[in-house]
């Protein structure tokens, strides 16, 4: 189970970068400060989530010179071959996503973090302390829609419900 490939195109400071992870062992990023180990981080983030850990801006993603941005993952559930696909595309006066998984559109979150669960730590992780219930809130329904990928219909329901 994990990541086998990962391919990111125009994706902050890389023109192309595949990565290939040893799915038998823990992988540690070392290169010189400014070269691209956070952006790896956050391209797998986005490849999860469509969003990143770094920015509330989708745009800041795309490389400068570009208006597309793309990561592609590999993973193994079990045995199933899994392909996640995500296009940022900077329009004029937007960004654009379009995530698909096996050439599908996901239904919900779950769907994603069925395949590919994930908590990233940051040092702003200690923002769920500082910020106000909100975000506190916004976090423990990630994390429990991750690990109980079932509720996530729930989950939005709810919210779709409260909004109303």
């Amino acid at each position: 189970m994990g990541l086998h490939e990962l391919i990111i195109r125009n994706f902050r400071p890389f023109d192309e970068y595949v990565f290939h992870p040893d799915h038998d062992a823990v992988t540690v990023l070392m290169s010189p400060n400014g070269t691209g180990k956070t952006s790896v981080l956050e391209a797998v983030y986005a490849l999860a989530t469509a969003s990143s850990f770094r920015t509330t801006s989708a745009s800041d993603m795309i490389r400068t010179d570009s208006d597309l941005a793309e990561v592609h993952g590999t993973l193994f559930q079990n045995d199933r071959r899994v392909q996640i696909d995500l296009t940022l595309h900077r329009g004029i006066r937007n960004t654009t996503k379009r995530m698909l998984v096996n050439g599908q559109r996901p239904t919900s979150r779950a769907v994603v973090a069925d395949v590919l669960p994930l908590t990233v730590f940051t040092p702003e992780g200690v923002d769920v302390v500082r910020q106000g219930p909100d975000h506190r809130r916004t976090l423990l329904t990630n994390l429990l829609t991750d690990v109980s990928p079932h509720l996530s219909e729930v989950v939005e329901r709810f919210a779709k419900v409260f909004k109303e």
